[in-house]
């Protein structure tokens, strides 16, 4: 079990892959863990999510921008490398 990277997380437990029927549902909770000690709480949360594994898009987005940011810094400096003129050394 890893460290959780903010004090507000959210830990996905299962993945329904179907649709649910608009009604009432029964879930069984069991407390194994006690979250009095850090004053924490547990809830149960029912969401939808996307291929970055949330409904927040920030993540996704952030590695996409500093992904293409090193792509094309690589780029730069590789065209900087091979269009340079040799230098003699006496």
């Amino acid at each position: 079990m890893k460290i959780a990277p903010f004090s507000h997380f959210w830990k996905p437990w299962a993945v329904i892959k179907q649709d649910l029927n608009p009604g009432n549902y029964t879930i069984l909770i069991e407390n194994n863990w006690d979250t009095k000690i850090f004053k924490g709480t547990k809830g149960f949360v029912i969401t939808t999510t996307n291929v970055y594994g949330g409904w927040n898009l920030f993540l996704g987005y952030s590695f996409i921008v500093v992904g293409a940011l090193s792509l094309l810094s690589g780029l730069l400096f590789g065209m900087k490398l091979l269009t340079r003129k040799k230098q003699k050394f006496a």
